[in-house]
């Protein structure tokens, strides 16, 4: 059994308040995630692990870079995002308007001048279950404005969130990222270009070979022991 963990290759926050800003490059999510207009958006690359691979567990961990607050319980909730919104990028951008190609509320990719080139697939927000992101949970988490500052919260992913992350192994042919939303704002959270290490978002993947592998190499070892007598 191996356990690895991976940083975002892309992670942004999209913002209905401002909807063509662009946040990729901010260290943290700038403004509390949640409700209908403030969504984060993260990309894993877990290509390197080969297919064929069983994933077991798996986890995902925000850290709250907010400062302790009033008593104000959140829970969040993680989804895949869907086909159909594939190749989004998070962008260079510091809560200024999306660059050319960069996502942002209103656009996929941006046109760089406040404009879309590609819609999201649904609606601005990736806010269309089965559209914008499979409308099945993968795992949820209980936040509180009140919670220390550096406090870590962490989604466990269910069966369905393993079979996404397995279906990763081997090719970003199909990885279209996650999404986390949840009904009200509620923490900032580090994000992937934090300068401090321990503050980014991580995903923690505990994995071993398959069935499949294992009944090749058995087979392959009985045809060896038979070819010596």
């Amino acid at each position: 059994m191996t356990v690895e963990t991976f940083t975002p290759t892309d992670d942004c926050l999209i913002n209905g308040n401002l909807g063509v800003r662009n946040y990729g490059a901010s260290t943290t999510t700038v403004v509390e995630i949640g409700g209908s207009k403030l969504k984060l958006l993260l990309k894993f690359g877990l290509s390197g692990i080969a297919a064929g691979n069983v994933c077991s567990a798996a986890a995902l961990t925000l850290i709250k870079t907010s400062a302790a607050g009033a008593n104000y319980p959140v829970t969040y909730t993680l989804f895949e995002i869907a086909s159909g919104n594939a190749g989004w990028i998070e962008g260079t951008k510091n809560n200024i308007t999306a660059g050319a190609g960069e996502c942002c509320w209103n656009a996929l990719a941006a046109d760089g001048a406040s404009g879309v080139t590609t819609a999201w697939a649904g609606s601005a927000g990736l806010a269309t279950a089965g559209t914008d992101y499979v409308n099945t949970a993968l795992g949820t988490i209980d936040t509180n404005k009140m919670d220390a500052q550096y406090t870590a919260y962490t989604f466990t992913l269910n069966a369905s969130g393993l079979a996404v992350i397995e279906n990763w192994f081997g090719s970003d042919d199909e990885n279209y990222g996650l999404l986390i939303t949840a009904p009200a704002a509620g923490i900032v959270a580090g994000m992937s270009e934090n300068t401090t290490e321990a503050y980014r978002p991580v995903l923690s993947v505990t994995y071993s070979a398959g069935g499949a592998l294992l009944k090749v190499n058995f087979n392959a070892q009985m045809q060896n022991m038979a070819g010596g007598f």
